[in-house]
């Protein structure tokens, strides 16, 4: 497999993931925001949660805390597509390339960490592995710290010359 087949493969994945991302996020947020709108209820566990609820209100905040922490998963995968377009130009030891690997590392932690302080709030199922994300970010992380080295040797050695 060559470059550009690997490069479009991957970034083919990116956009089911993405679309993935979209229906979790507005298929656990829609329930909550129409309720809001209609002034109904919403069932939780085989209950029924009224607006007038107190903990309605604070189960709404965190609900919509979730949901901008999945908008904020979106984030890195444009970071992530940028830095594979820039690759399939031949553009590999740049320095917005490893601006991009990190801009994602650090957002996919800040996701991880968000996720897990939500979860000691409001107990329920993770949408994405944490254990996953924090190695994906910690590895995003490396690669952008050896790719703003390379660039660095990399201007070094265009200077020499």
């Amino acid at each position: 497999m060559d470059l550009k087949s690997a490069i479009n493969f991957q970034r083919f994945f990116l956009l089911i993931f993405f679309a993935i991302i979209l229906e979790i996020a507005v298929g656990s947020y829609l329930p909550w925001l129409k309720a809001v709108y209609n002034e109904g209820f919403v069932l939780i566990k085989g209950s029924k949660l009224y607006v007038n609820d107190d903990s309605f209100y604070n189960t709404f905040f965190i609900k919509t805390l979730r949901f901008l922490g999945l908008i904020l998963l979106i984030i890195p995968l444009f970071n992530y597509n940028k830095f594979l377009i820039s690759i399939k130009t031949k553009s590999f030891f740049e320095k917005k390339n490893s601006q991009l690997l990190i801009k994602s590392s650090t957002l996919l932690l800040l996701y991880a960490f968000l996720n897990y302080v939500l979860n000691y709030l409001d107990v329920e199922r993770h949408y994405f592995n944490m254990g996953y994300i924090v190695f994906i970010g910690f590895t995003c992380y490396t690669f952008g710290i050896i790719f703003k080295r390379a660039y660095k040797n990399k201007q070094e050695n265009d200077l020499t010359i």
